[in-house]
């Protein structure tokens, strides 16, 4: 895969191009195991979760995406009106996956103006403890209203007065949402999506999903064969790590342990008191521990007893990062659209995929968003801080490279002052040619290299007093450049949440990058 950079302010990423993802979906939707059991798996998931949507159609097109149920940021967002664009262009069937087996991020970051504009972080909502989205209730009427107040007193400091109306829009009939909402993360999406005015996809919560007989035959399919399972996802970890040349044994992910006879598995089991335990293999005896609690003895069982045995004792089975994409990519959807982060680790499954499962890896999408909140310059033309510049008159510049530009002449004075003194008198123009030939003699491989440096330093410091005034200019020029520069920062910061942006916003930029090429 090449390798993709998040984009730039105002800017959109779309890989592969969205004229080519009915093609692609068309593409995946071909592919078959080696294995039998798979192929009816693949049929058997589809139509259980088609069924669970209420949808008939088992033909249709499926693109999809998925991301955790949170206030999650504009480049985010973007996917799932992509995945709406499709549904409406193709005429397929779009869903967005909430992971609400994720444990809540319970903050969002918000700008307000107090003499320049400043963010900080506020506080969502009292959560008793540490337990899942699906897990926790939704807030309390007071709890919104706390947060709301909270949200608008710091929106309501800016000039820019459209994050303050974009976020009264979002709370819109947030009571009656409250109200018919069953957890947290039911609550933040319905939120959303009621948001969004048009939203043509579907929703569909991971905790429903993995109640369901196909994810269980999922798991239980990867524990029959586990060894080599292992194996392969260690594997293509290392592969991940050499051809990045990534030394970290954590990055993108840790390997699976081995801890005598016990073998990780990628999934976690989720207590009644909602804390996330990680699942082992007794290899031996054929237990699932948790804990280091047998909980179950597949050793004997077929699949199909497996799945009644892990209802029957209630155990609620979630898949990590890599065993979720890998479910929805080669059993359910034709076409999934990742961020770049997780197109990244998708490298990964590609390996898991080819070399365990035994088929060339289904294609995939990554699509990402930048958006400035706040209407901040992003480059300023250099003479604006330091005069007229006869060589770049025009010539904008970030001003992060302005604050390198001026530094690099700061140390110019300290190291090279001659190079900057423009009109020398006779005194000066001494110096400096004192300057030349010491630098020669050193050149000369001067035994007296030491004596010759401490000379060369002496007279640095006499011409560097004769450019005091450039010195002090440039110094106060780059602290009022460093502070626009922080502030240009918290103006562009690209994770404010997108309550505080318009949809048509990014509509607009999605429909634009869309029709630059005929479907």
């Amino acid at each position: 895969m090449k390798k993709l950079k998040i984009p730039l302010s105002q800017e959109i990423l779309i890989e592969p191009a969205f004229k080519d993802w009915e093609k692609e979906a068309l593409y995946n939707r071909k592919k078959s195991f080696p294995d039998p059991f798979l192929n009816e798996l693949k049929k058997k998931c589809r139509r259980e979760i088609l069924n669970l949507l209420s949808i008939k159609k088992e033909n249709q097109l499926i693109f999809m995406t998925g991301h955790q149920p949170e206030f999650f940021h504009p480049g985010v967002w973007m996917k799932i009106l992509l995945i709406n664009q499709a549904v409406k262009i193709f005429r397929g069937i779009g869903i967005n996956l909430w992971v609400d087996s994720s444990y809540p991020k319970n903050f969002i970051e918000a700008p307000f103006y107090q003499e320049k504009i400043k963010k900080k972080k506020i506080t969502l909502f009292n959560l008793p403890s540490k337990k899942p989205y699906f897990l926790n209730p939704p807030p309390s009427k007071e709890e919104w209203m706390r947060l709301k107040e909270e949200i608008i007193q710091s929106l309501s400091t800016l000039k820019d007065p459209n994050p303050l109306a974009n976020f009264k829009n979002f709370s819109f009939g947030v009571e009656e949402i409250l109200k018919n909402s069953k957890n947290l993360g039911e609550f933040i999406n319905t939120l959303r999506r009621n948001f969004e005015n048009e939203a043509l996809y579907c929703e569909l919560p991971l905790s429903l999903i993995c109640r369901g007989a196909p994810f269980l035959a999922y798991f239980s399919y990867i524990l029959k064969d586990f060894k080599n399972f292992h194996f392969h996802y260690n594997k293509a970890l290392e592969v991940y790590r050499k051809n990045h040349k990534i030394r970290s044994l954590v990055n993108p992910f840790p390997n699976l342990k081995i801890e005598n006879n016990l073998l990780e598995t990628p999934f976690w089991a989720i207590t009644p008191q909602g804390k996330k335990e990680n699942i082992f293999l007794d290899l031996e005896n054929f237990n699932i521990l948790i804990k280091d609690e047998k909980i179950l003895n597949f050793k004997e069982n077929a699949i199909g007893e497996m799945i009644k045995e892990i209802k029957k004792i209630k155990l609620l089975i979630f898949p990590k990062a890599l065993t979720l994409t890998l479910f929805f990519r080669l059993f359910f959807c034709d076409f999934f659209l990742h961020g770049i982060g997780g197109g990244k680790y998708e490298e990964v499954n590609q390996e898991i995929i080819l070399n365990y499962f035994k088929i060339t890896p289904p294609n995939f999408g990554i699509a990402s968003l930048s958006l400035n909140l706040l209407n901040q310059k992003e480059k300023i033309k250099i003479e604006e801080i330091t005069g007229p510049n006869q060589k770049n008159p025009n010539h904008a510049l970030p001003l992060a490279e302005i604050i390198k530009k001026l530094e690099k002449t700061l140390y110019e004075i300290k190291h090279n002052p001659q190079r900057l003194i423009k009109k020398a008198d006779r005194e000066t123009l001494k110096l400096i040619q004192e300057k030349l030939n010491l630098i020669n003699q050193i050149k000369l491989k001067n035994k007296n290299k030491l004596y010759l440096t401490l000379k060369i330093k002496k007279v640095n410091q006499i011409l560097e007093k004769k450019l005091k005034s450039l010195s002090i200019r440039l110094q106060n020029q780059i602290k009022i450049l460093k502070e626009k520069e922080a502030e240009r920062k918290i103006a562009h910061f690209r994770e404010y949440p997108f309550c505080f942006f318009k949809v048509s916003q990014i509509n607009k930029i999605i429909n634009k990058e869309i029709n630059k090429i005929k479907l």
